[in-house]
């Protein structure tokens, strides 16, 4: 079983790397359960250029 071992904004910087919006949602949505700080999770929204994405974060987040 894998703990939270990261915070939220370890996993922005991992984001800003990839160059593919859809790698960035999967990977976003993946690490979810495994930060410290789920309360902060909306900063990850910010390494999105495109609006989909980022309102899908947005609802993948409310819903869990």
């Amino acid at each position: 079983m894998v703990g939270n071992c990261f915070t939220s904004d370890q996993i922005r910087i991992i984001l800003v790397n990839l160059s593919f919006e859809e790698h960035k949602l999967e990977l976003a949505k993946k690490a979810y359960d495994h930060v410290t700080d789920k309360e902060n999770y909306g900063i990850i929204s910010s390494v999105f250029e495109f609006d989909d994405a980022k309102n899908e974060l947005i609802e993948f987040i409310k819903k869990n």
